[in-house]
């Protein structure tokens, strides 16, 4: 059995001790250089804390999925259930002699 020491724990994990690559390397997509133009483009990401822009006032808002459709005000909603004829005055309590 090898034993391992301090410097064995320390190398890199995607090398192994003589120095060869590790599993999975192979596939890795090679590094390139940003040509002038990719350096000298604004850059599009956000500061850490940035604010997104606001949408554009004429463009319409989408609804989120998660969330229901409101109802317009010229719409009508459904008909209200009609009030209980008793109601509930504590937990398990129900007083009749309303």
């Amino acid at each position: 059995m090898e034993v391992m020491t301090q410097e064995d724990h320390m190398t890199d994990p995607h090398t192994s001790p003589d120095n060869t690559p590790g599993v999975g390397t192979e596939d890795a997509p090679a590094t390139t250089e940003p040509d002038t133009e990719e350096l000298t483009a604004p850059s599009t990401e956000k500061e850490p804390g940035e604010e997104p822009l606001a949408p554009h006032p004429e463009e319409p808002l989408a609804p989120h999925p998660d969330e229901p459709l409101a109802p317009h005000p010229t719409e009508p909603t459904l008909p209200q259930a009609a009030e209980p004829s008793h109601h509930a005055v504590g937990i398990g309590v129900i007083d009749d002699e309303a």
